[in-house]
């Protein structure tokens, strides 16, 4: 049994086979074999070291610190495979919950102590069932068998092996609070219980695990679609789908509008953010017919190990580009990355990452939760994709008109140019700004009547739309004009928080724009004829209590994408340098820097004699020192036979317990013990060193008696 000066092997044994049941299952189906090696490995040591740790807030924060550093290299160091898993991210949980379960066992083994190790085991092992049907072949722990194709039934196994490995727990437990005669006897209704649940546990994994395998992608779905129904309040305006259907009726109202879908932080605002790009156009609908993405360029970072720079091909790196840290939240589900125009490279989690010929990203295995880093070529928020040159052939794509709209479009084009219609690409541009401006006005609800072209309704009849109808309109103006276009959807990242230098897109702040070709510039334009009350405004939209918990939001997101990306010993150096630039500015001060060093020097020397004080005021004399270490000495004796004082139990209190043990002579002497001990330890003055010896000798003496 445990006692202060050394851990009990059984009970250390006991509770590294419990920890061990998820640390295997986590091992196979996260493919993590270093996880497995840790835990083992951790366990191992707290074995071999039988002095427990004192309980005191240093090695509390020491182990803490050193269960969060192992989980983190655990992320970093070791690929795990996150695919099999869902909703929760168990790469993270598992882990931790192993490694302080691991970190508990190397402290006295009290009840309170196993009670957490049992909840850290079981709280891991439920973590670990949050597992889906997917399931591919391991790359690092091969040596596997059926583990993987079986692994409802592997679940319940060690599942089942955790309960009796419970049962010998609290069985140990029960002997240290005995209080009758003899040892304590086996609970026999709690093994029946125990072995019944391992039989349910069992036949259940076996009965339900065909109705599981076809559930489990249900029920992923399911729990995607309830959180982020939550988070948005609903499902529109999130997804930029293949195709933009301008028949639908966009609602006056959305009450998620307000939700945030991403952060983004920089020098300046990001602007607009592409998400995607239509060039055909027919009865309503915008399509982006699918072509080749061009991958970029993959290059990772000195001393990196997990997130990767993908660089446009042909595109030279600049000294200093622009950078925009990216982080979407839970809101935003989109198959691209919502990226400026200049995008040149980009910083992110992915297997691979490439562009179509309009500058779309579409990452493969990307980690949404680690974000992404832009580097842009232009600081300029209204900046364009600068390819393809739409010449020869390419230039048919940007060009396409359904045959019924040429007619109108062009008595259109004649009405609002007038004698400019010759004028410059640019000139055209801007006289059909302002001619929207002049002429249309920014209006929801609109419902298109069938069988007329939503636009044409548009331009002849309303003259009052949503964004969508106004970039379709001059996104075919143009064109009937000869200019190159296409429809570009994304959000306007413009909005900065009150006191943080960062910005944020919201539901609401979803639009869409124009791109056009201008020959007489060889570049692509934004051009946005949304009047401005239609626009994302850029002004602040909470309070300040909002604000504060919008920043607490970035610096979790932050954090976690810093530790995915594998920058968390990066973000420790800067924290450590800017403290040590702070601590030099402060002291470099010809007066600030002396006086506080004055002051603290100071301040240590006075705690420093009131603390030698404090052991001065009352000290034990020497010879009640002894005295006491020869009980204490004896009390070891008896924790050798497994009988230990509880925290609030007085000696006398022990003493009377312990005549229940008559085999043991130290227990069967402690009475007559405490009967020579009291007399010396609470008398008026201290007792000599003779007396402390002939105390010893009669203990001695009493003890090699023969218990009665």
């Amino acid at each position: 049994m445990p006692s202060h000066d050394s851990k009990d092997l059984g009970d250390v044994a006991l509770c590294g086979l419990f920890l061990l049941c998820p640390a295997i299952y986590f091992a196979v189906l996260a493919d993590s074999p270093a996880t497995l090696v840790l835990v083992g490995g951790g366990l191992g040591l707290s074995l071999a070291v039988r002095r427990p740790l004192p309980r005191t807030t240093r090695t509390y924060v020491y182990s803490g610190v050193m269960v969060a550093t192992l989980a983190v290299a655990v992320n970093q160091l070791f690929e795990i495979e996150t695919r099999r898993f869902f909703f929760l991210p168990v790469e993270y949980y598992t882990p931790i919950l192993l490694f302080l379960g691991v970190a508990l066992t190397y402290f006295d083994l009290l009840d309170t102590t196993l009670s957490a190790i049992v909840g850290c085991a079981l709280l891991a092992m439920m973590v670990n069932g949050n597992t889906i049907a997917v399931m591919s072949p391991n790359t690092r722990l091969t040596a596997v068998g059926r583990a993987l194709d079986e692994y409802h039934l592997f679940y319940a196994v060690l599942a089942a092996a955790m309960m009796p490995l419970l049962l010998l727990l609290a069985r140990r437990a029960d002997r240290r609070h005995v209080q009758g005669n003899g040892a304590p006897s086996f609970p026999m209704r709690r093994a029946a219980f125990v072995a019944a649940a391992m039989a349910i546990t069992v036949a259940g994994a076996l009965g339900l695990r065909a109705g599981a395998l076809a559930l489990a992608p249900r029920l992923r779905e399911l729990m995607q679609h309830l959180v982020l129904g939550y988070v948005r309040g609903g499902d529109r305006g999130v997804i930029f789908p293949a195709d933009v259907d301008l028949w639908r009726t966009v609602p006056l109202k959305d009450p998620a509008a307000s939700v945030v879908v991403l952060r983004a932080q920089g020098n300046g605002p990001p602007g607009y953010l592409r998400g995607r790009v239509y060039t055909q156009y027919a009865n309503g609908r915008w399509t982006a017919p699918e072509g080749p993405t061009t991958p970029f360029e993959a290059e990772i970072p000195p001393g990196k190990l997990t997130y990767t720079v993908f660089r446009a091909p042909a595109t030279p790196a600049a000294p200093d580009p622009p950078r925009f840290n990216i982080l979407p939240t839970v809101a935003l589900r989109s198959d691209t990355l919502m990226t400026p125009g200049s995008t040149v490279a980009v910083e992110t989690i992915a297997d691979t990452l490439g562009a179509d010929a309009n500058g779309i990203l579409f990452a493969e295995e990307w980690d949404a939760a680690g974000g992404y880093t832009v580097r842009a070529s232009s600081e300029n928020p209204l900046s364009a994709y600068p390819a393809p040159t739409p010449d020869g052939s390419l230039a048919d794509a940007y060009l396409q008109l359904p045959e019924n709209l040429q007619a109108p479009l062009a008595a259109l084009n004649r009405q609002l140019l007038g004698e400019r219609a010759d004028a410059a690409p640019a000139a055209r541009i801007r006289a059909m700004n302002t001619w929207f401006a002049g002429h249309f006005t920014y209006a929801l609800g609109q419902r298109p009547r069938p069988r007329r072209d939503p636009v044409l309704q548009f331009l002849e009849e309303w003259r009052r739309g949503h964004c969508e109808l106004f970039a379709s309109a001059t996104a075919l103006l143009l064109r009937a004009q000869g200019i190159p276009t296409r429809y570009v959807t994304g959000f306007v990242c413009l909005e900065p928080h009150p006191f943080g230098r960062y910005w944020l897109a919201r539901l609401g702040d979803a639009h869409a724009w124009v791109e056009a070709y201008v020959a007489e510039q060889q570049a692509w334009i934004l051009v946005d004829t949304t009047p401005a009350v239609g626009l994302p405004t850029g002004q602040p939209q909470m309070s300040w209590l909002a604000a504060v918990a919008d920043r607490m939001r970035l610096f979790w997101k932050t954090t976690l994408a810093q530790v995915k990306r594998g920058q968390a010993a990066d973000l420790i150096i800067r924290g450590l340098t800017a403290l040590g630039a702070a601590l030099l500015w402060f002291v470099a001060h010809p007066l600030r820097g002396p006086g506080t060093i004055a002051a603290l020097v100071a301040g240590l020397l006075v705690a420093r004699r009131r603390r030698a004080l404090a052991r001065a005021g009352d000290p034990l004399p020497p010879t009640i020192l002894e005295l006491k270490a020869e009980l204490a000495a004896l009390e070891r004796r008896l924790a050798a036979h497994g009988l230990t004082r509880a925290p609030t139990e007085t000696l006398r209190q022990f003493a009377v317990r312990l005549r229940n043990h008559p085999a043991v002579p130290e227990a069967a002497r402690l009475d007559d013990i405490l009967d020579l001990y009291e007399p010396l330890r609470f008398r008026a003055d201290p007792p000599a060193p003779a007396q402390v010896r002939e105390f010893a000798d009669q203990m001695a003496d009493r003890l090699r008696q023969s218990p009665s």
